[in-house]
């Protein structure tokens, strides 16, 4: 398991500097946008008395050569600007969309600019106004293609090495301030929930031991992570908050249990009587899931009762199965099985 690190400031300090960098560089482009916009808005205002001015703002900042300057800026590879925010804001979406939004708004009003421009510097025809307004608009929807593009990635890709980063964070407070079992595991899933929102978060904390014999793993992807400090560890994993990720999720459907799909299966009463090698438990509990096709991307967590343990979910989820099994020599809780198939 990895050591926790609670704080990292080399890596947050790389991811501000590509923040500061990027906007930076859009500031310095889209800085020329103000003073034609207020040019035009004076003339609009007092018409002929500042119609030179506004001519002699729109030649020295060109919204045509603005448009062309930013899209260039946004489409560059390998660093292109969106993927450089969204790198700077640490993957978080809505602080990109606050970002972004901006962005978009000030390239519309530069937008707009150019028709008013060409119109009061009368230099060119009108089918050559016509012209250059579609290459501006050209500009503006390939603009919005990047943003719309770099959204999709955001939604789709796993930053793993932020979100250990953003997990690291999440458990400092709980573990400094020794929160009780169950607090810790629901105050870091909470945390970590609230900007990766489009994941359902399962939490399992347990007592460290060597060798810990307590919790067991079956797991396919990269969207599991362990953590241990001192006395305290974590298992966290991340589902796609999708119910129709996988057919696999009607196997649950209605409040379906284990013990009503595999009722009268042996293997599964060897799960239920099984107290100490939880490891063969999680091995044959994917023996029995995939009999209704377990997808590849599947996540089995075993977890044994005791009251130094807890596990924090998303009650509501649609993504994974959550289940306490007794004993059936004691009746008495025993273990907490995790299935995820998301």
């Amino acid at each position: 398991m990895s050591k926790i690190i609670v704080t990292n400031g080399a890596y947050a300090d790389r991811k501000e500097n590509t923040l500061t960098q990027a906007v930076d560089e859009t500031r310095r482009i889209l800085s020329d946008v103000q003073p034609v916009y207020d040019a035009v808005k004076a003339y609009e205002l007092l018409k002929n008395s500042s119609n030179r001015t506004a001519i002699e703002k729109c030649r020295i900042h060109d919204p045509h050569t603005i448009l062309a300057r930013f899209e260039h800026l946004v489409l560059q590879q390998p660093t292109a600007l969106f993927e450089r925010l969204a790198k700077g804001v640490h993957y978080d979406m809505m602080a990109f969309y606050s970002i972004a939004l901006r962005l978009i708004n000030r390239l519309s009003v530069c937008a707009v600019l150019t028709k008013v421009c060409d119109a009061l510097r009368g230099e060119k025809t009108p089918e050559e106004q016509q012209h250059y307004q579609q290459i501006a608009a050209n500009r503006l929807a390939s603009i919005h293609d990047a943003l719309k593009e770099q959204v999709t990635a955001l939604q789709s890709d796993f930053h793993e090495e932020q979100i250990r980063h953003d997990i690291q964070v999440a458990l400092a407070g709980p573990v400094k301030w020794n929160y009780g079992w169950k607090e810790m595991a629901d105050t870091v899933r909470e945390k970590i929930s609230i900007k990766y929102y489009r994941h359902n978060w399962v939490v399992m904390a347990f007592e460290s031991g060597e060798g810990n014999s307590d919790v067991a793993l079956e797991f396919a992807g990269h969207r599991t992570f362990f953590f241990r400090l001192e006395e305290y560890s974590f298992v966290l994993h991340a589902a796609v908050a999708d119910e129709r990720c996988s057919d696999f999720a009607r196997t649950f459907s209605n409040g379906t249990k284990l013990t009503t799909l595999f009722n009268n299966d042996e293997l599964f009463h060897n799960i239920l009587a099984e107290e100490k090698d939880l490891a063969r438990c999680a091995s044959n509990l994917k023996e029995l899931l995939l009999r209704y096709n377990l997808p590849a991307n599947f996540f089995i967590g075993i977890l044994q009762y005791r009251p130094n343990h807890a596990v924090s979910f998303e009650p509501n989820a649609t993504s994974y199965h959550i289940e306490h099994l007794r004993s059936p020599q004691t009746r008495k809780l025993s273990k907490t099985v995790i299935i995820s198939w998301c």
